[in-house]
């Protein structure tokens, strides 16, 4: 993505062990952070592109299609809230793009 100029943030995945499962889950946490990023680079993108269908960033989405900004979100279908899938402007699925992101 670098390539084709986009931005490209990345958020090292915590480990953190669940005890009732009683086992380590992943765990990224970094929808604020995000959000921020989001929010204060509003001047320098036209297209919000969105790794995430998590249904915590659907506000996210609103107040930046509300700021005349488009949002993609790229997720897996499984992993998609519908709530986030109706407020975007285009969704794209993981399955969708295997070929050209599988290394």
């Amino acid at each position: 993505m670098r390539n084709k100029g986009f931005r490209v943030r990345q958020k090292l995945v915590n480990r953190i062990y669940d005890s009732e499962e009683k086992r380590f889950k992943h765990k990224c946490n970094f929808d604020v952070e995000l959000t921020i990023d989001a929010i204060d680079s509003l001047d320098n993108y036209e297209v919000c592109v969105l790794c995430s269908g998590d249904g915590d960033f659907i506000k996210l989405i609103r107040y930046l299609k509300g700021k005349h900004k488009k949002v993609t979100v790229i997720a897996g279908k499984d992993r998609l809230s519908e709530g986030v899938k109706k407020a975007a402007n285009q969704v794209i699925y993981l399955k969708d793009i295997k070929s050209d992101i599988v290394r």
